[in-house]
C-alpha cells in the first residue's frame, strides 16, 4: 500500500491514550501528559527523587526525509529552565526507546520511521510523510506520493 495524499488528525486526546496503552508504568517518571500547541509538543509529568518534581519539555516537529522529527527545545523542572540537563534527559529518553527499531536518537532530537513504526503493528504501508502542523489541541501529518509537497514546506517546525 502507498498513500498518494492524506491529512491526519491527531488530537491530544488520541495521543494520551496512546501514552496510556504504551508507555510501561515507572515508580520514577508519573502523570505523563500531552498537550499540543501551536510551538510544539508539550509532554508534562513528575520525577521522583527524595521529592515530586514537575518537568515539562518542548518538542518541535518537522517532517524530514520522510520521517517525523522532534526536536527537544526546552526542558523545565519545577518550573525553571535547566537545558544543562537536556543531554541527560536525551539519555533517560534513548534507554526508554532504545529497543524501538523504528527511532532513532541523534543528540537532542527523535527520528520516527513511521513506515516501521506501522510495519510493526501489521501494516505495510508506504506513508509518504510530507509535513506536520501542530495546533491548539491537534496536529495534522501531510502525506502526498512522490513528494509533491515542497521542501520547504516539509522543513516547516511546528
Amino acid at each position: 500500500m502507498e498513500i498518494q495524499a492524506l491529512k491526519l488528525l491527531i488530537t491530544e486526546k488520541d495521543l494520551n491514550e496512546i501514552v496510556a496503552q504504551h508507555v510501561p508504568e515507572d515508580p520514577e517518571i508519573r502523570k505523563i501528559r500531552i498537550q499540543l500547541a501551536a510551538e510544539g509538543v508539550y509532554v508534562t509529568g513528575v520525577y521522583q527523587m527524595l521529592f515530586n518534581v514537575p518537568f515539562e519539555t518542548l518538542w518541535e516537529l518537522a517532517v524530514a526525509e520522510g520521517k517525523l522529527t522532534a526536536h527537544l527545545a526546552g526542558f523545565k523542572a519545577l518550573g525553571l529552565p535547566v537545558s544543562m540537563f537536556k543531554s541527560m534527559l536525551m539519555n533517560v529518553v534513548s534507554e526508554a526507546v532504545g529497543s524501538v527499531e523504528a527511532i532513532e536518537v541523534a543528540a537532542d532530537s527523535l527520528h520516527l520511521d513511521v513506515e516501521r513504526l506501522l510495519a510493526r503493528e501489521g501494516f505495510s504501508v508506504r506513508t509518504n510523510l510530507t509535513a506536520v502542523r501542530c495546533h491548539a489541541g491537534h496536529m495534522v501529518l501531510e502525506a502526498a506520493a512522490n513528494g509533491e509537497l515542497t521542501q520547504a514546506r516539509s522543513d516547516s517546525p511546528c
